[in-house]
C-alpha cells in the first residue's frame, strides 16, 4: 500500500503536479505549499524515522532546491526598488544555508532541528513571495 511518501503521483511533496511556470510566484507558492505539507507529515507521531528521512530527502531534491532556483530566477523579472530586490535576494540566499543545515540535521536524525529549518525556509519563502508579488503586479 502506498503512503504519503511514495513516489506515486499523489505524493504531496512533488510540486510538479501544478501547472505554474517555473520562476513565477505561483510556482514558488506551490513549492511553499509542499513545504507546509511536509511539516504536517513530519508531525505525525507514529511516523517512523526512516520515512521522515526519506520524505525530507525527497523534499530537498524535488522542492527546496528547485524553489531556491526559482526564486533566484524570478528576481530577474521583478520590477522592485533596490531595497526590495535586496530583501528578496537575501530571502532566496538564506534558503541555501537552511538547506545545508536541514541536510545535516536529517542525516543525524535530529527532527526538532529539521522542523526548525523547515520553519526558517517557510518564513524566507513567505518573505520572498510578499515582496515578489509587489514586483509582479507593477
Amino acid at each position: 500500500a502506498a503512503d504519503a511518501f511514495s513516489a506515486a503521483p499523489t505524493d504531496t511533496t512533488t510540486p510538479e503536479r501544478g501547472t505554474a511556470m517555473f520562476g513565477t510566484t505561483a510556482k514558488i507558492a506551490e513549492y511553499l505549499s509542499a513545504v507546509k505539507e511536509l511539516r504536517g507529515q513530519l508531525a505525525e507521531p507514529d511516523l517512523p524515522d526512516r520515512k521522515k528521512v526519506k520524505a525530507v530527502e525527497r523534499c530537498l531534491e524535488r522542492v527546496l532546491k528547485p524553489m531556491q532556483d526559482a526564486m533566484l530566477l524570478g528576481e530577474l523579472s521583478l520590477d522592485l526598488s533596490d531595497a526590495q530586490l535586496q530583501t528578496a535576494s537575501a530571502a532566496a540566499l538564506a534558503i541555501k544555508g537552511h538547506i545545508v543545515e536541514l541536510t545535516d540535521a536529517t542525516n543525524k536524525g535530529v527532527f526538532d532541528v529539521v522542523n526548525r529549518e523547515l520553519v526558517e525556509i517557510q518564513e524566507a519563502a513567505e518573505t520572498y513571495l510578499s515582496i515578489a508579488t509587489i514586483g509582479e503586479s507593477l
